[in-house]
């Protein structure tokens, strides 16, 4: 049997971003809520919640760039200088991120490590949203180079997708928190989701509703779409915020959650759909942007000894803590 290698390697990829944005995304997200606590106890408690595994998720983000650079280098080449701007900055707030959570329990003011761990969050989910509006408006490419500016994730569309994903973590972290916490933040928390939920609706269905005026180089080479797939679209995300709206109601503290990755796994397979085969949009193919067979293979066969790995500690990470963060814990 012949392995299609590259069709392969752009499955591992997308399935590290698929479990990326799931976990790193509820930790930007309660990052980013941090700020709306009431009081101290609850912001320790928002940070406790998310201790043991805020920095092991971050290892999908590891995993995307390193399957980029390996298995498909001509595209890693371009995205690079293409996306420097937001990436650099996008790793300068992770790494504030993880700087702050360090010096807050620490701190004699923990509140101004509170504001550094929001922004960082803000700054990351923003700048991650900036790239994904760059790649769906098309990258600029003239003999295998990037041959565009640095400031064109800046573009209204860009600033968009950026502000949809931000409140796409929002969601994930807000019904996160309502799946491990107890009492005036678990209300709280389901207020925020309330809204987040809805917000992020609204602003998915936006952004494919503005791509016509704001992102025509989209629009002329989305030839998977139609307007049946667009009112399918529609409809699933509009059934999906009035499903979490319901289950906000409920006893059922993990459908919240689950509502909200249904439909951001929506959103990331439509973001998807939209640009394959495309790595480099709408310029370089997986097939072209891969790297030689043999090393697809080799770079392969390593993924298959540390997927299982990196699969296995996360989830005993998040079995062994499991269930309510709660102060008595903690005292």
């Amino acid at each position: 049997m012949t392995i299609d290698a590259p069709l392969a390697w752009a499955f591992v990829i997308l399935f590290a971003l698929t479990m990326y944005v799931v976990l790193d995304g509820f930790d930007l997200g309660v990052g980013m809520l941090l700020l709306t606590a009431r009081n101290e106890k609850d912001r320790e408690l928002m940070i406790l919640s998310i201790a043991p595994v805020w920095d092991g998720n971050e290892t999908w983000l590891v995993l995307i760039g390193a399957g980029l650079l390996g298995g498909f280098p001509a595209a890693y080449g371009i995205a690079l200088p293409a996306f420097y701007l937001p990436l650099i900055v996008m790793l300068l707030c992770l790494a504030l991120r993880g700087t702050a959570f360090e010096f807050r329990f620490q701190s004699s003011r923990p509140r101004l490590w509170d504001l550094s761990f929001s922004i960082g969050s803000w700054g990351a989910a923003l700048c991650q949203g900036l790239i994904i509006g760059a790649i769906l408006q098309g990258v600029r490419v003239r003999a295998s180079t990037f041959a565009g500016s640095v400031f064109d994730c800046l573009r209204p569309f860009g600033i968009l997708t950026g502000l949809t994903v931000a409140i796409a973590y929002a969601a994930l972290g807000a019904t996160w928190l309502v799946l491990r916490t107890t009492g005036p933040l678990n209300r709280l928390s389901r207020q925020r989701a309330r809204i987040a939920g809805a917000t992020f609706a609204l602003a998915a269905i936006l952004t494919v509703a503005s791509a016509r005026t704001l992102a025509p180089n989209l629009v002329a080479h989305s030839r998977h779409w139609n307007a049946v797939l667009l009112a399918v679209f529609v409809t699933l995300l509009s059934a999906m915020a009035a499903g979490l709206y319901r289950s906000l109601s409920r006893t059922l503290e993990w459908a919240p959650f689950a509502w909200v990755i249904a439909s951001v796994m929506v959103v990331e397979h439509a973001f998807v759909y939209t640009v394959w085969p495309y790595l480099i949009p709408y310029e370089v193919t997986f097939r072209k942007a891969a790297s030689a067979e043999r090393s697809q293979l080799v770079l392969l066969l390593g993924a298959l000894l540390i997927l299982p790995c990196v699969l296995g500690y996360s989830a005993y990470s998040y079995f062994v803590f499991r269930g309510k963060v709660t102060p008595e814990k903690h005292e």
